[in-house]
């Protein structure tokens, strides 16, 4: 019994874990937007800023043509150095990228704490955009 109860706790926690970063976009009132709709959202030239948190070396291998490249790492300094942009976008949706949505969902979490409004993340990263088939820039391009 008392393996059991253990087995169960570590399962628990385990879960917790790894859902966490998913529970607290939701708390913090961030959605999931899909690779083509976004796609869309950028073929009828809608007011999007593509946000991508991956590493430098990360974006260099690929990315959504557009996408502005702040690493996770570096977003909360680099938010007070950018208050007037993100001023600027505080009307505009925000797409948060990063490799399967993680770092993206951290991200994100802090843009709403900077106040932005419209802020989402994109539904399997860069890795979902890739398996849609969608146009990649970079030395991805055409793979």
């Amino acid at each position: 019994m008392d393996d059991t109860v253990l087995t169960v706790a570590l399962v628990g926690a385990a879960a917790l874990v790894m859902l966490w970063p998913m529970i607290r976009m939701r708390l913090a009132g961030v959605g999931r937007v899909g690779a083509s709709e976004v796609k869309g959202r950028l073929d009828r030239g809608d007011d999007l800023l593509l946000l991508d948190v991956r590493s430098a070396g990360e974006f260099a291998g690929g990315h959504i043509a557009g996408a502005v490249n702040v690493p996770l790492d570096t977003l909360d300094r680099r938010l007070a150095e950018l208050r007037e942009g993100i001023a600027a976008h505080r009307s505009a949706a925000v797409v948060v990228v990063c490799q399967t949505g993680p770092r993206a969902a951290r991200a994100s979490a802090m843009l709403k704490r900077a106040g932005l409004a419209d802020v989402s993340v994109l539904q399997g990263g860069m890795s979902g955009w890739s398996a849609s088939g969608l146009p990649v820039s970079g030395p991805r391009a055409g793979r």
